[in-house]
């Protein structure tokens, strides 16, 4: 079983939930509209991306990258839908861990790259 592809399945599911919802079923400032927008915007990208590595990499090495990338995705959009669904704004704080996290994701593949043998 690819656990990395289920995340992977499942943040992309989570983006395109969340997009119907936007609008749908939340009244938001356009303040929290274009927060939440960039949510789903990186949830989407980063759901791609982690379902990429799964499947272009059978190597466990290159999992890790795509571990880090979900981690992160989950930091940074999740806290933006969680401050967003229970107004607790303080939340919203966790968002640039996420970031940093997926920079981190990011420092991660080029590493592995780099290391990379054929």
């Amino acid at each position: 079983m690819n656990k990395l592809l289920i995340i992977g399945a499942i943040l992309g599911f989570v983006s395109v939930m969340m997009g119907a919802l936007s609008d749908h079923a939340f009244e938001l400032t356009p303040d929290k509209a274009e927060s939440l927008a960039t949510a789903i915007r990186y949830n989407m990208l980063y759901a791609i991306l982690v379902s990429t590595i799964a499947l272009a990499s059978p190597e466990k090495k290159m999992t890790m990258p795509g571990v880090v990338f979900a981690i992160g995705t989950v930091l940074f959009s999740f806290s933006i839908y969680a401050a967003l669904f229970t107004r607790i704004e303080a939340l919203i704080y966790v968002t640039p861990i996420g970031g940093v996290t997926i920079m981190a994701g990011w420092i991660a593949l080029a590493y592995r790259a780099i290391r990379y043998k054929n």
